[in-house]
């Protein structure tokens, strides 16, 4: 990637960079249709896209943390009910173990980033760009084989680094 687009990278918002990665995961979804097919994916995705216009983050974070690959396939896939049984049933999460466990690790690291691109800042303030987001979002891109980037970068653009200490204005991520 070049360093224009990194530049640009910079000033969209916490919220923007977190829209950029999904939009990235949405489209490298497509090349794994099982998994595109699966109540899995609309529950993971549809839970990502809650990011954008949340009032609460730090319960999207919660709910979030109990569906990624990285929680889902620790202890080899054994379901802690204390843990998980007030958000996610053990036969859905015996479902995204099963549908992890065909994906790629890069395509598994991208959708662990992408949550914790959104996770970065939950209960500390957004540091000058906010080098840790950054860097999540430059890991996606490279984890992924995206062809059209300026112009997803180009389309959360309006969400400027310069909003709400960093974090961006809400938006609706279905409605950009």
């Amino acid at each position: 990637m070049n360093e224009q687009l990194k530049e640009r990278i910079k000033k969209i918002s916490v919220r923007g960079r977190f829209a950029i990665a999904l939009r990235i995961l949405e489209i490298e979804l497509s090349k794994y249709l099982v998994f595109q097919q699966s109540p899995t994916s609309k529950i993971l995705i549809n839970k990502l896209k809650e990011f954008t216009n949340s009032t609460t983050v730090d319960d999207w974070m919660e709910e979030t943390n109990r569906i990624i690959p990285a929680t889902v396939l620790e202890d080899e896939g054994r379901y802690d009910a204390e843990y998980f049984a007030d958000f996610l049933k053990e036969e859905d999460f015996n479902e995204f173990y099963k549908q992890y466990k065909a994906l790629p690790e890069r395509f598994l690291t991208a959708i662990d980033y992408t949550t914790w691109l959104g996770q970065a800042h939950i209960y500390v303030g957004v540091p000058s760009y906010s080098e840790e987001t950054y860097e999540y979002l430059l890991e996606v891109i490279e984890l992924t084989a995206v062809d059209n980037l300026p112009e997803i970068i180009a389309r959360y653009e309006f969400s400027s680094f310069e909003q709400r200490q960093g974090w961006g204005n809400r938006f609706n991520y279905d409605e950009v």
